[in-house]
């Protein structure tokens, strides 16, 4: 498979708001600048980041759903708060509460700006280093995002979801070891946690530590038999050991009771063919052709469903479907090979071989020039660099 692997689903960092309207308080209470910067003093350690960042995101979602004129709407507010910044650079309230705004109306890199000229000023401030943390991850800036959620668990250990977005974050860059430590520690914190856990399951898989792994996901099942993701996961884990009846176990129930995410039916059709299912996996595949035609990864899947049911035309014309549209699916030349083979098509079987490896070639000789062309640039930028201005050299260029 070229393009559809194992689906693995990892939690967004950010959280959005839900939504919370209060009928009886005025707009305009909520939308003078004087108001978003009162909501940022000094908020206690002992409220936990999901509660303090739903309570401040309530305030900013109404704001961005209120008519924007002069005295209300969100325009109104960034207006308002450039001008306090304006008279007071050194105030951290209108400088978080800013970057707030800008959080919410999805752009991390503004919203930043203004978070660690915050930081700078108050580089202890709990909850400001995780909103920065956060965008930071947003523009995949991840060391930078780390360094802060480090920082954020030094400075109150004592709350989850830090430990959690830390977690998450070395499980994206794959630190996996660390991650585990850092899913553990919310796990210790809160036994019950359905997230770390689920997070720490990953985290052992991707270790080679499935039986841990199993473990978890067994424990969450039972606590709520009807998640779907969970029984997903389950299967997964066999899936990955080359075990596809367990697996089918599991994802056949997900498969009846509605679930066509349309890697699950990838992955599942995998697992029908491992598990000599290829009537079943066919009609997966007729689903998944009527919504992507052409696509060269059903295609292949086709021939090879084919070829397990020694449908040899039908697999022929599914192997060349996808070599013409994609002449270096290598895959599909072994493939095509191998019918040929079974029935006794040496030659043409050959032939195919043959067509593979010049493709081959054709891509390792164009890889090759690429790196010759880039080492000539280099020369070339040597050659003309500021030390070198001599005559001869600008002839040799």
């Amino acid at each position: 498979m070229k393009k559809f692997l194992y689906f693995v689903i990892f939690f967004g960092l950010f959280f959005p708001a839900s939504f919370i309207f209060a009928e009886d308080q005025p707009i305009t209470s909520l939308l003078k600048a004087d108001t978003a910067a009162d909501a940022e003093k000094n908020p206690p350690m002992n409220i936990d980041f999901e509660t303090y960042q739903r309570n401040i995101d309530d305030l900013y979602h109404i704001a961005l759903m209120s008519t924007p004129n002069v005295d209300y709407g969100i325009n109104s507010l960034i207006v308002d708060l450039n001008r306090k910044i304006a008279e007071n650079p050194k105030n951290v309230e209108n400088l978080m509460a800013l970057g707030h705004v800008y959080r919410v109306l999805g752009q991390p890199a503004e919203a930043n700006r203004f978070y660690e000229k915050a930081l700078a000023i108050d580089p202890n401030n709990f909850h400001l280093n995780i909103f920065s943390a956060l965008t930071h991850v947003q523009q995949e800036e991840f060391q930078k995002a780390l360094d802060q959620l480090n920082h954020a668990v030094e400075v109150n250990p004592a709350d989850s979801y830090a430990w959690l977005a830390r977690g998450r974050l070395l499980m994206m860059i794959k630190n996996n070891e660390e991650a585990a430590k850092s899913f553990e520690k919310v796990l210790e914190m809160q036994p019950q946690n359905r997230q770390a856990a689920f997070g720490l399951s990953l985290v052992y898989q991707a270790l080679g530590q499935r039986d841990k792994a199993f473990e978890l996901l067994q424990k969450l099942q039972i606590a709520d038999p009807k998640d779907l993701f969970i029984q997903y996961h389950l299967g997964a884990l066999f899936f990955v050991d080359k075990k596809p009846t367990q697996a089918l176990e599991y994802w056949e129930k997900i498969f009846k009771d509605g679930v066509r995410d349309v890697q699950f039916l990838f992955n599942l059709v995998i697992a029908y063919l491992q598990n000599g299912d290829g009537d079943k996996a066919e009609l997966i595949l007729n689903h998944l052709s009527f919504f992507f035609p052409r696509e060269s990864d059903v295609e292949f899947l086709m021939a090879e469903t084919y070829r397990q049911m020694e449908a040899w035309k039908e697999a022929e014309r599914h192997y060349r479907l996808v070599l013409a549209e994609d002449p270096d699916y290598f895959s599909a030349y072994l493939g095509l090979a191998n019918i040929f083979e079974r029935q006794g098509k040496t030659e043409e079987g050959e032939n195919i071989l043959k067509q593979a490896e010049e493709r081959i070639q054709a891509a390792n000789n164009l890889q090759l020039e690429q790196q010759n062309i880039q080492q000539a640039r280099e020369k070339i930028f040597e050659l003309v660099s500021p030390n070198q201005n001599s005559p001869k050299q600008h002839q040799t260029v």
